[in-house]
């Protein structure tokens, strides 16, 4: 090779370890990663008994590329590639050997080892520091155990990692320890096996080798990529593993299983990116079936941190979709007694529309009230969905409690089912209910006085007060009406101020429905506001209200029993008298004959003008 550092890197560590086994045996395996070459040496060396200077190895290297490493799922096979030379001729050295993956022998010689202590190598060789382990294995079980190992390292750490199966004391090249080696001398670094019970993860590596079990290492090299150069990525993957597969007794240890799960994923792989595949395969819901059910999981996984993943990688939607009404209710229960939800929680409950209809959540509405409505306060759209009809008193009582949430009441559209409903129903509206429901649809006023205006209903005051609010609404369903009853008066006198403009530019006409209403029996503030009102207009109709409005008034006024604050919003339309101006009733008298005599009535209609024969001759006298 053209590097002469790789050349005499390959010399040295060909040269004899002075290793002698438990069994007299002398022959070991090197690996290690070449540092100018593209090249990754695993070396087998044999003592050479049959020359004559004592200390002489043959060394068989086999150079592989380093981006072929990850094309051997087996190291072991390496083994039947090596061949001592025998004679002289090593003409078959320059040829390029041809790898097989073999189906080798089962490893008889790793089942005696025990689980614990291949797992203290294992957690050796990841070690950053250089480890000198105390032989204690024959020749071919150390040669073995270090090249099956190698099986279980994603290809990036295993170019960092060196080995030798068999030394007398720490080899080393250029000041620099090999990473993993087996050594007969004891010394101050060299440490011995203790067979002692290793981390989980190790665990695992230990029971996989002695067992013979490659799917361990298979799954390893498969997400390789993901893993890259770092130990505590493949340590954490492990543990993941070990979880994955660890039997629960009861439904407290599956949820707390999956959630160590969920943790370790976090802990191992924190970006988004990293181990995406792996997460990716571990949130399939073969797995979740295990730990407690679909529901289960996505229950755990909305309480998490989940910063390190992607809604993508757990297909957290998709799964909310696929489930069935039942598992999103019991889902959704869950969700809501929860201390804290992550941002895919918040958002499903949030947004549970999406996941669920109305129709579906339909029958809680009986079963499980407080859960009903639980929904339908998360949830503006399913609150649009409610058919208010289908309610009895009680549970629409119970339901109006979703409108103390400003959210809410500013999604809500159907504010006239909703009261018409609670009309039906004669529930109770308070007046900020009211307020409420007229503010969002001024047309809820007009459903309002369509009830009112059945004799069979009864008026509710707060919401009648609260109509007052609405002239110009009531104006418009006014002049739509033929009729009206005495609840509609009186909303009609306490809302309508009676000689504002806005009464004036829509008409005489649409007033005739209370000018039926009314006569001498009615309250006397119907007869001043229709005073008041006639005055907008001279035709037959502000006429008429006139008529009907003078006599009582001018009856309690002769009487002198007209509440002074009714007489001051009638004095302003009486005539102005300058030295009889304590004579209400004439001021009264005066203003209505000259409105007749300016409308074209004769003096022969005043005679009959009231029901009084004594008010008439005064109207006459006024003439």
């Amino acid at each position: 090779m053209p590097s002469t550092h790789d050349m005499d890197k390959i010399a040295t560590l060909s040269d004899w370890s002075e290793y002698v086994g438990i069994n007299n045996e002398r022959d070991y395996i090197t690996a290690y990663p070449l540092d100018e070459s593209p090249y990754y040496v695993v070396a087998k060396t044999w003592y050479a008994d049959e020359m004559h200077r004592p200390g002489c190895v043959w060394t068989h290297s086999l150079l592989i590329q380093k981006d072929d490493l990850s094309k051997i799922t087996d190291f072991c096979n390496l083994l039947y590639l090596f061949e001592k030379p025998l004679t002289e001729n090593y003409e078959s050295y320059s040829t390029p050997s041809v790898f097989v993956e073999a189906a080798k022998e089962s490893a008889t010689q790793l089942i005696d080892l025990g689980e614990n202590r291949v797992a203290e190598v294992y957690e050796s060789l990841l070690s950053t520091t250089p480890s000198f382990i105390l032989s204690e294995f024959t020749s071919q079980q150390s040669q073995e155990l270090l090249l099956t190992l190698l099986n279980y390292l994603p290809t990036e750490i295993m170019k960092n990692k060196s080995i030798c199966s068999g030394t007398a004391s720490p080899r080393a090249y250029d000041g620099k320890y090999l990473s993993l080696q087996f050594v007969t001398h004891d010394g101050n670094a060299v440490k011995y096996l203790s067979n002692r019970t290793t981390v989980p993860w190790s665990q695992l590596v230990g029971i996989s080798v002695v067992n013979n079990r490659p799917q361990l290492a298979n799954l390893i090299r498969h997400y390789q990529d993901e893993l890259g150069d770092s130990v505590e990525m493949l340590s954490g993957f492990l543990s993941v593993v070990v979880l994955v597969n660890r039997t629960c007794k009861d439904e407290e240890e599956k949820q707390q299983v999956l959630l160590e799960i969920i943790n370790t994923l976090s802990k191992t792989f924190p970006n988004q990116q990293d181990g995406k595949v792996f997460k990716s395969a571990v949130f399939q819901p073969s797995v979740a079936r295990d730990f407690g059910g679909e529901e289960n999981f996505l229950y755990t996984i909305s309480t998490v941190n989940v910063a390190s993943f992607t809604e993508e990688q757990v297909e957290y939607g998709k799964r909310l979709r696929d489930l069935s009404t039942d598992q999103f209710l019991q889902l959704l229960k869950q969700l809501y007694t929860a201390e804290e939800l992550n941002e895919w929680g918040i958002q499903t409950v949030n947004e549970v529309e999406r996941y669920i209809s109305y129709a579906e959540i339909a029958g809680l509405r009986k079963s499980d009230k407080a859960f009903f409505q639980t929904i339908i306060c998360s949830s503006p759209e399913l609150l649009n969905q409610i058919v208010w009809a289908d309610f009895t008193k009680e549970e629409l009582q119970s339901t109006l409690s979703v409108f103390s949430d400003k959210k809410m009441v500013n999604a809500f559209k159907h504010w006239r089912e909703l009261l018409k409903t609670m009309l039906e129903q004669k529930v109770i509206i308070a007046r900020e209910l009211a307020q409420m429901i007229f503010s969002h649809d001024e047309l809820c006023v007009a459903e309002y006085l369509d009830y009112l205006n059945c004799t069979e209903h009864q008026s509710q005051v707060s919401v009648s007060k609260e109509t007052e609010s609405y002239p110009e609404v009531i104006l418009t369903w006014l002049s739509k009406t033929s009729s009206i009853n005495n609840d509609i008066a009186y909303v009609l006198i306490n809302s309508i101020d009676e000689v504002s403009p806005l009464v004036r530019t829509r008409g005489s006409k649409i007033w005739m429905p209370l000018s039926n209403l009314l006569n001498e029996k009615d309250s006397i503030q119907y007869f001043v506001f229709m005073y008041r009102l006639s005055f907008h207009w001279q035709d037959k109709e502000a006429l008429i209200y006139l008529r009907q409005a003078f006599y009582p008034i001018h009856a309690l006024l002769a009487q002198d029993k007209l509440d002074y604050n009714l007489w001051y919003r009638v004095e302003p339309y009486t005539e102005h008298l300058f030295f009889a101006f304590w004579d209400r009733c004439k001021k009264m008298r005066k203003m209505v004959i000259k409105r007749l005599k300016d409308a074209g009535y004769s003096k022969s209609e005043v005679a009959n003008y009231t029901p009084d024969a004594q008010t008439n001759e005064w109207l006459l006298k006024e003439w």
